[in-house]
């Protein structure tokens, strides 16, 4: 065999080693994250569902979202002409205030619904099956949070199922703590996912909150995982499994929106039913 024919058999051989530890290397932690607890529907009870098939809203249930200073809420409002319920599916709106809200000085209100104060969780799975329409400056969400307030507060913990911006083919997730928001011990591609989606159609949103990870699903396909960390200077990076609340609301005009065109409301989001359950 030629000394050159042998320089390149090398060369191959060395470049195949190469790729191969490359990838062992940089897939050593998901097996050890993907073993640790594996998740099928028999692992979950359902305790607490809304199918919205009555002809009013089930108010022992949910509640309307106050109006409050955080941008998200400052134009909620609990006008019933933002909450209607008909053919099985409650649908909120976001909409011009043309005068016909008295005495409300916001030129757009939003409606919104909330489990606060009435249901709590901790692990388990939420779905929620929605579909909404969009307007420059309208921004949908589904989220949870905990009883624990407060962006100081390591026992704070948010998670964002769906944030739907403008008219954008993509939602965001986004799981929101006192480590990687307060601290900002995170780079935000670590903890804030997108993910493609027609949001004008019916889908399934849902998170798995589970003691080593929560997992993003959309129709029942993974579309983001984050992991719990393991050390002694992560406090605060897994507050998640605490006693929360869902909240499922129409908002108007973030910080980062700065094309609004209240001309294209109203806006709104259809939700078809919501199912919590608990973790075995």
């Amino acid at each position: 065999m030629s000394y050159k024919r042998t320089a390149i058999i090398s060369i191959i051989l060395v470049a195949i080693f190469g790729v191969y530890f490359f990838h062992l290397k940089h897939s050593i932690s998901l097996p050890k994250l993907s073993t640790q607890i594996k998740t099928t529907q028999a692992d979950f009870e359902l305790v607490w569902q809304d199918d919205f098939n009555g002809r009013t809203i089930d108010w022992s249930k949910w509640s309307k979202i106050d109006r409050n200073p955080p941008h998200w809420c400052r134009h909620m409002s609990k006008e019933d002409r933002l909450y209607d319920l008909r053919r099985g599916r409650l649908r909120l709106y976001c909409m011009r205030n043309d005068g016909w809200a008295k005495g409300d000085t916001a030129k757009v209100v939003t409606g919104g619904i909330t489990t606060r104060d009435k249901f709590s969780f901790g692990f388990g799975k939420v779905e929620v099956r929605a579909r909404m329409t969009s307007a420059m400056g309208c921004w949908p969400a589904i989220w949870i949070h905990s009883l624990e307030r407060g962006d100081e507060n390591p026992k704070r913990a948010e998670i964002d199922l769906l944030e739907h911006y403008n008219h954008d083919k993509i939602i965001h997730h986004t799981f929101h703590n006192y480590y990687n928001g307060y601290l900002k011990r995170q780079k935000r591609e670590e903890y804030t996912f997108s993910h493609s989606v027609d949001v004008s159609k019916w889908n399934i949103y849902s998170v798995q909150i589970l003691p080593d990870r929560l997992i993003m699903m959309v129709n029942d396909k993974v579309t983001a995982i984050y992991p719990k960390l393991q050390g002694s200077d992560v406090a605060g990076q897994f507050p998640f499994g605490t006693e929360s609340f869902l909240l499922i609301d129409m908002q108007w005009a973030n910080p980062w929106l700065k094309d609004l065109r209240p001309e294209q409301l109203p806006a709104w989001m259809d939700i078809d039913w919501v199912r919590v359950y608990k973790l075995r």
